[in-house]
């Protein structure tokens, strides 16, 4: 069963979201419920820390006339759940940006002046994707790799790196993901050790196998799935074939 969280401060408002939601649970027959909704994002981030059991889909507002606002329990939540699906429903267009500064990685953004059937049709969407991938993550055991970014311990799941490399700013990395860039402490070295699928192309990459689109070994390069091209050094050439091959099979 996949919890649902809904945290908006306008009564009228949050029943609404909250009546879309179940309505599109009841049709498309999905394995998932609202289990908390609350207008104080401090409640809910009490009820969350006692209750929490596993990855969940949150609907969150922005401004919430509080201390702590919409963004600020995301990234308390994303703590505790590090691949739950958050979602903003707001007013405030502008504020999109936030995501990224607070680390949150949104699933989606909802802006409350578009009209109440593309709020309809994008929240059901939101809680169609959802569903499909914390499904998918359980099915199939999901593999994490575990950080820590700004002090903050964060967790990924290993399908999303894309590739390690060495930063500009001194005894730190930039580690790729499918969807965005996180700065972490340390060096590249030692993170080929840290997992199966990481291997080391280069003195300042370190790769994950899985994402491996092809290798051109002429060029010396590997192209990963997301389009982008890591060089090969001489010596790493011959380990990161036979690495690739062994995926293969």
């Amino acid at each position: 069963m996949i919890p649902i969280y809904v945290v908006e401060d306008d009564p009228k408002q949050q029943e609404n979201i909250c009546q879309i939601i179940n309505n599109y649970i009841f049709i498309e027959e999905l394995d998932a419920r609202i289990v908390h909704v609350a207008a104080d994002p401090h409640q809910m981030l009490s009820f969350f820390e006692q209750n929490y059991s596993t990855a969940g889909l949150y609907f969150f507002d922005i401004d919430l006339n509080s201390d702590m606002d919409g963004m600020k329990l995301a990234a308390s939540i994303r703590k505790i759940d590090p691949s739950g699906k958050i979602v903003f429903i707001t007013t405030h267009e502008n504020l999109a940006y936030l995501t990224f500064k607070y680390m949150i990685e949104a699933m989606d953004y909802i802006v409350k002046s578009e009209s109440p059937e593309l709020i309809k049709r994008r929240i059901g969407e939101c809680i169609k994707e959802a569903y499909d991938r914390l499904h998918e993550d359980t099915n199939k055991g999901a593999d994490y790799y575990q950080t820590k970014i700004n002090g903050q311990h964060r967790s990924v799941e290993v399908s999303r790196i894309m590739y390690f490399e060495s930063s500009h700013i001194p005894h730190h990395l930039n580690l790729v993901l499918d969807n965005a860039i996180w700065i972490m402490s340390g060096s590249i070295k030692g993170i080929e050790k840290e997992h199966q699928h990481f291997i080391s192309c280069h003195r300042s990459y370190v790769i994950n196998v899985q994402n491996i689109a092809l290798i051109d070994q002429k060029e010396s390069y590997v192209e990963l799935v997301n389009g982008q091209r890591i060089p090969i050094s001489v010596r790493r050439m011959k380990p990161l074939l036979e690495a690739y091959k062994a995926r293969l099979i």
